[in-house]
């Protein structure tokens, strides 16, 4: 018993170490300006239990695109395992309050991506799937969201949208939807700028005026100019103070995207 307990110890401490280095899981926007769901139709909450969780956008009339690790036991090694039962998780639609979602949508099926991994990876592959029992009907505060149609290049201007207070670790996630405007980098820069290996499938922007994405952001949608929805939030590091976003990008899984909801 008493090496099990040391085992279990010396298994825990390893994983916040791997955490703490960089992958810490974004919850806010930090800085930003307000916004709408009535300028970004296409934009949900996650819930677990009616309490938002993370951000996600609709990709399909009944398909939501959002971060792995906001649906996974991490626990569970890439297994594909979700963390909390199907009918825990819900999404709401049309909300511009958080705290007081307005159209909530049942899940019906949740799908993460097979070889994500979790912290094991540096959170590689950190992209799911929600797929709600009944499609919405768009119209001016409901709307599916373009997918790329080519990967993204660099010193590419975008907007990322989500809930959140303004500086790391104090309030509450705002009332209300928050926009903060970064420019995509390359990655060969941004493994520069971060000390680490960014995946080809992900994606990096740099902020301005100390606006970027936070603890708990996670699933946010990176919107280009366009309204192609570019990169789906997964790491963040020191809150917008000039340390590059990881974003999960979205065209280099278009394939699997395409598979699962077909």
């Amino acid at each position: 018993m008493f090496i099990k307990s040391i085992c279990i110890f010396i298994f825990a401490f390893f994983c916040v170490l791997i955490q703490g280095a960089y992958g810490r899981r974004p919850s806010k926007i930090s800085g930003g300006k307000r916004t709408s769901v009535q300028e970004n139709p296409s934009m949900v909450s996650i819930l677990l239990y009616g309490q938002h969780i993370c951000g996600g956008v609709f990709i399909t009339s009944r398909h939501i695109l959002t971060a792995a690790h906001c649906v996974s036991d991490d626990d569970a090694f890439g297994q594909g395992i979700v963390q909390n039962p199907t009918s825990d998780i819900t999404v709401a639609s049309e909300t511009n309050n958080c705290y007081h979602p307005t159209n909530v949508h049942e899940a019906k099926n949740i799908t993460i991506h097979p070889q994500y991994l979790g912290y094991f990876n540096n959170y590689v592959n950190d992209i799911a799937i929600v797929e709600i029992k009944e499609a919405i009907r768009p119209d001016k505060t409901r709307r599916v969201a373009k997918l790329p149609r080519e990967n993204t290049s660099s010193n590419v201007n975008a907007t990322v949208i989500g809930w959140g207070t303004s500086y790391e670790g104090e309030g509450e996630l705002s009332e209300f939807l928050k926009k903060a405007d970064v420019v995509t980098i390359d990655n060969s820069e941004c493994q520069r700028m971060i000390h680490d290996f960014v995946h080809p499938g992900q994606l990096c922007t740099i902020q301005s005026d100390d606006w970027g994405i936070c603890d708990g952001d996670s699933g946010d949608p990176l919107y280009s100019r366009s309204g192609e929805c570019l990169g789906i939030a997964s790491m963040s590091s020191d809150c917008g103070k000039g340390i590059p976003d990881l974003y999960s990008r979205v065209f280099h899984y278009l394939e699997w995207i395409e598979a699962t909801i077909a």
